[in-house]
């Protein structure tokens, strides 16, 4: 669903077409209904902005802005996207204060120059009574060549303030420059698309990319993931102005809620980086007293905190940074949830280039690069060592925990590195942080940089150690992104060589998927295009030039995914046990559908236990899940839930066993292992006795999810045997209630899958006779019937009521099943395309 809320869709519209073309239109409107559309607070972190309902102009919500300590502190929005430079546009926002005396109130409009110089005008004023709205009104021009318009709203005192619909209208504003180029893919199609069955694509954003027509217009294209350059890294997020030495306030800048007010109009989900970072994180958050001025700067006192031996700095204590790291975690997601309510994080890199060069952790201390320390300070030093001990993970085990219980639970989190395919520095990370966290169920997956040459060659960040890297992380049964990719050609030097190395990366991402390890559920590039990028435009490291044209190394990453295979990258359906899927059921309420026919979707052994596809049985298709190697009872197959399952909810399980070897019968349970406070824990789903070598069903329409669980994996297992052979097929999640037939031929033992079914329910009978599909059920049941591949994409879907007789000339030969959803209950039957 996309909200198009602080402008009218039209302007979306106008928007894609060159400055020739323009129409005097509504280009913003800023009502505050659902968001902040973009709004911050200016001020040093000083005001408080709240949405406020039942005080707006026309009732609804209005922005309250608060705690002022300077006249100048107020309200900002950047916006230029919208605002054309040499254009005039008439201004209008509505005003009121409940102070004893006249305000007078201020509408300010900043703009930058060419050279990086700043100029603004106070392009309206009015004189506002006590609790009456008053329009503040202008027609205004900024200069050409300017950029970067951002407004601001102040009064003459301190006096807290409302402000209601800021309207601008005129010309729309939205040059493209050049039209970006087809290239050998039609030019309504992007990366988002052509990947939509295998993994997001992204790129990221900052306060100026956000608001770049031309690059707007080829992110709703290309990307469905999105990640602030800068305006999401702690330095951006966390302010000491209404901070205690124990709670830590966040805030959202005028860039990062750009950004975000972008991505939540267009429904782009985000990846966030970074909450905890030795780099880009202020002094104050590490020191004793956060107010204490010589971690700003020197004083009388002596000379600032990095500039001396790190044993003498007055660092904070252990207790107090946990504190002060739980909190900020806290408060930041709670602004996240009030202010852009319907903005998807999907991923979060929680913590950030913690490890070494070769392994180890950072030294401790301040990391003068980029800040001019030099006698206490080393390049690449940490302080959270300082604080921890120069071994001590603590910090970064806490940073997952906070963020476990503080981020909503559809958000996966990672931990995020760069050189990471070296072998000391990747070892290292998997053998202390990513398989512990994960089997703790506080992580979900690495994020690997990827900050590669154009040269496959290159003696450093070469293909072969690059992309068996990704093979390594992923075959820890873990999600993995690629969350900075820019390939640079060094200036020009390989530019031959770039479209290889691009699709290579693309088409491992791929291999790794369709074998029986974890997933590759992201690719996101750290360049918009050649003409934004950390790297220089000489070395030309994106998929699109400065002119936001497809390049060649874009045709090579395109060609990759027959079209055939292409989809909707707004409503992807790659999906991945390790959860990086849908975060919606489809139209049938199934969040996921393991049927084995492919590969082991993300399933993996747990304790001694290993997992297989097979052929010698199955109770759905031509495969399932073989299970061997157990050792003890608990040893079985495990699942992480995708991100749509959260704790206090009810949700539909269903999964078919069998078991070979052992006694006459032996116990099979399917369980739900969580962690509630650090603490692991484990619930029944549900418990059958099997005769042996019969396939049975486990369900259970109506489980709940305790109350505060994360870290939500599926196990099956058989409790009463450690050692017989399990297979288990047709594993499937839904929503609460949703009745799920087991194939034919499976036992169903659970009784709350006899009372939901019934005896009654006669299964419809499927046949296909050449490129004739015929689907017979008792006259007069409606039945909603879907065809699906064996990855699960839906190819064809039809409603019929009684029979149907459905064409399958257009479909592809291959194995399918045909799911029929009847009376409130689905079935679901293979059938093979000739």
């Amino acid at each position: 669903m996309t909200r198009f809320k602080s402008i009218a869709a039209v302007v979306m519209l106008v928007a894609l077409f060159a400055r020739s073309v323009f129409a005097q239109t509504v280009v913003i409107r800023d009502r505050f209904e659902v968001s902040y559309d973009g709004w911050t607070n200016s001020g040093d972190g000083v005001p408080v902005l709240n949405a406020v309902r039942g005080e707006g102009y026309n009732s609804g919500r209005a922005m309250m802005v608060s705690g002022r300590t300077l006249p100048k502190h107020g309200a900002a929005s950047l916006k230029e996207f919208y605002i054309d430079d040499g254009e005039a546009y008439n201004y209008s926002v509505h005003v009121r204060h409940a102070g004893a005396e006249d305000e007078t109130f201020n509408l300010t409009l900043q703009w930058q120059l060419p050279d990086g110089t700043f100029k603004s005008d106070d392009i309206a004023s009015a004189v506002v009574k006590p609790n009456t709205w008053t329009a503040l009104t202008a027609s205004y021009t900024t200069p050409s060549g300017s950029f970067n318009p951002t407004f601001f709203i102040t009064t003459n005192s301190n006096t807290d303030f409302y402000f209601d619909e800021f309207t601008a209208t005129g010309r729309s504003a939205g040059s493209l420059g050049k039209a970006m180029a087809p290239a050998n893919t039609p030019s309504d199609v992007g990366l988002q698309d052509i990947y939509a069955g295998h993994f997001r694509v992204g790129n990221i954003l900052n306060g100026h990319t956000a608001n770049n027509a031309g690059i707007q217009n080829m992110f709703r294209l290309e990307y469905n993931s999105a990640t602030a350059e800068n305006e999401h890294k702690p330095d951006a997020t966390m302010t000491r102005s209404g901070s205690t030495n124990t709670n830590i306030r966040a805030q959202i800048n005028t860039g990062a809620a750009a950004i975000m007010n972008f991505c939540e109009q267009n429904n782009i989900p985000m990846r966030g980086h970074v909450l905890a970072w030795h780099g880009q994180s202020p002094d104050w958050f590490f020191v004793e007293d956060i107010n204490d001025q010589r971690a700003r700067q020197s004083t009388s006192d002596g000379p600032r905190y990095r500039d001396i031996p790190v044993d003498e700095v007055p660092w904070a204590s252990v207790d107090v940074m946990n504190s002060r790291l739980e909190s900020y975690i806290e408060n930041l997601f709670n602004l996240y949830e009030e202010q852009y309510p319907d903005l998807i994080f999907y991923a979060y890199d929680v913590v950030n280039e913690a490890a070494g060069g070769s392994g180890g952790l950072r030294a401790p201390g301040f990391d003068h690069q980029g800040a001019g320390g030099q006698a206490g300070s080393v390049a690449g030093a940490s302080p959270w060592q300082a604080i921890y001990g120069e071994n001590s993970i603590d910090w970064i085990r806490n940073a997952f925990v906070y963020a476990r219980r503080h981020v909503p639970a559809h958000t996966r989190l990672f931990y995020n590195d760069y050189n990471e395919w070296h072998e000391p520095k990747r070892n290292w990370i998997a053998e202390n942080i990513l398989i512990p966290f994960h089997n703790d169920g506080i992580l979900d997956g690495m994020g690997m940089q990827s900050h590669v040459s154009a040269n496959p060659n290159d003696g450093w960040s070469g293909e072969d150690r690059h992309l068996a890297a990704m093979d390594y992380y992923a075959n820890l049964g873990i999600e993995v992104q690629l969350t900075e990719l820019d390939p640079s050609t060094h200036g020009g030097q390989y530019v031959d060589q770039q479209p290889g190395r691009y699709a290579n990366i693309f088409n491992k991402a791929m291999e790794i998927n369709a074998r029986d390890v974890g997933k590759i559920t992201a690719i996101v590039m750290w360049c918009p295009n050649d003409a934004n990028t950390w790297l220089g435009s000489e070395n030309s490291p994106s998929l699109h030039d400065g002119s936001n044209n497809r390049k060649p190394a874009y045709d090579a990453v395109a060609a990759l995914v027959p079209q055939s295979e292409w989809g909707d990258g707004s409503n992807p359906t790659f999906e991945s046990g390790n959860g990086g899927g849908t975060t919606e059921p489809n139209e049938w309420g199934w969040w996921f559908h393991d049927t084995f026919e492919d590969n082991a979707g993300g399933w993996q052994g747990r304790g001694d236990a290993s997992v297989e596809t097979s052929t010698e049985y199955s109770a759905l298709g031509e495969r399932s899940l073989a299970i061997t190697g157990r050792t003890a009872e608990w040893h079985g197959a495990i699942i992480t839930l995708p991100a749509g399952f959260v704790a206090d909810t009810t949700y539909s399980f269903s999964v078919c066993a069998l078991y070979t070897g052992g006694d006459a019968t032996e116990e099979i349970k399917l369980t739900l292992e969580y962690t509630v406070e650090g603490e692991t824990q484990w619930a029944d789903i549900a418990l059958v006795t099997a005769p042996q070598g019969q396939w049975v069903q486990l369900a259970n329409p109506d489980f709940q999810i305790p109350s505060g669980a994360t870290g939500l994996r599926i196990i099956v297992e058989s409790p009463s045997n450690t050692t017989i052979p399990l297979y288990i097929d047709e594993m499937i999640g839904a929503v609460a209630g949703t009745g799920i037939a087991a194939p034919e031929g499976v036992l169903t033992e659970s009784t709350s899958m006899k009372k939901l079914v019934g005896n009654n329910t006669v299964r419809p009978r499927i046949a296909v006779s050449g490129k004739t599909m015929n689907i017979n059920s008792p006259a007069g049941n409606e039945m909603r019937i879907r065809l699906i591949n064996i990855r699960g994409k839906t190819v064809a879907n039809h409603t019929a009521s009684g029979s149907a007789r459905i064409s399958l000339e257009r479909i592809p030969a291959g194995r399918y099943f045909v799911q029929v959803r009847s009376v409130g209950v689905i079935h679901t039957t293979p059938i093979i395309v000739k």
